[in-house]
């Protein structure tokens, strides 16, 4: 909404995806690791004694509501449920007892938005996150910082998360979140 009121159109989509909560389950601990088969999209992690599992599916939000949480269908529990079948049997008995849906927002390119704003003086970028932005974000302000400061940042080339820099003019999204399954938007239709 900001760039748009300043005049800017950058290329930024908000996918909303499921997560879901299972029931409890003797096979969960907090030590556990995260499970992700990502070419597939699938991941679970331990949760309040049962699993959070996201079929990784993707879906273009048009209009974002203030609350970014929504609500699960039976469409996400059976695609959930057939990708613990088949990738996490030992978890695939569990029910689901809650869940929402979330959004993360996305360049077409699916790299952040970050640095200076080339058409805008004085605005500075750190959007485009998608799922990453709790676990990345002391090294974004870090190098956003730096930047502001004029200071190199050598772990980060600047130009692959400018935001003047070019980009597909199709976004390729996952419904069902794998990623042979991709069908592609165009980026106009954000």
């Amino acid at each position: 909404e900001l760039a748009r009121s300043a005049g800017l159109k950058r290329p930024l989509l908000p996918l909303r995806r499921t997560l879901l909560q299972t029931s409890v389950s003797p096979l969960s601990s907090p030590s556990h690791p995260w499970c992700w088969i990502d070419d597939v999209g699938i991941y679970v992690r331990p949760e309040a004694g049962g699993w959070l599992c996201s079929p990784c599916d993707e879906s273009p939000e048009t209009s974002p509501s203030e609350d970014s949480r929504g609500s699960t269908t039976p469409r996400h529990e059976g695609l959930a449920a057939e990708k613990l079948e088949r990738y996490f049997p030992a978890l695939s008995s569990l029910n689901f007892i809650g869940g929402w849906t979330g959004l993360r927002t996305f360049a077409p390119d699916r790299r952040p938005l970050m640095g200076a704003d080339p058409e805008l003086e004085g605005l500075w970028w750190a959007a485009g996150l998608g799922g990453f932005g709790l676990s990345c974000s002391p090294a974004v302000g870090e190098a956003v910082a730096s930047w502001i400061q004029g200071l190199p940042v050598p772990w980060l080339p600047s130009d692959l998360v400018h935001p003047g820099r070019s980009f597909l003019q199709q976004w390729p999204i996952r419904p069902d979140g794998d990623h042979h399954g991709s069908v592609m938007i165009h980026a106009g239709a954000q």
